[in-house]
């Protein structure tokens, strides 16, 4: 998806202010010099079209994850060696003993989940 808002273009490039002026910012009767100001609104454009010219889109990044990632349900698991890189495999089984009576089933030794 494309960004909605259009940039808030301004072209004129400005002058940076002074680093003391950077660090202490502006008192209350302050009144800066257009380049000043300029600069400011410039370099925000310029920062955020860059944002926009090199931003990933979440429909883009999820179809690469999809694209190398991959979900096996299986009753037997196969050998660790046998196993493709970026593939989460889920065993399932009917061995497994009832749920104990608080409802958490224990998926591996350091992790359970609970049903509600």
């Amino acid at each position: 998806m494309a960004f909605q808002k259009p940039l808030p273009e301004w072209k004129k490039q400005g002058i940076r202010p002074p680093e003391s002026k950077i660090t202490e910012g502006y008192n209350v009767m302050d009144k800066p010099p257009a380049a000043w100001m300029n600069w400011h609104m410039n370099t925000t454009y310029e920062a955020l079209e860059e944002l926009q010219n090199n931003a990933v889109s979440k429909e883009d990044i999820t179809q690469v994850i999809a694209d190398k990632t991959s979900i096996v349900v299986t009753s037997s698991p196969p050998p660790v060696p046998e196993r493709k890189k970026g593939t989460f495999y889920w065993c399932i089984s009917d061995l497994a003993p009832l749920p104990p009576a608080d409802g958490t089933i224990k998926v591996s030794p350091t992790m359970g989940i609970k049903l509600k």
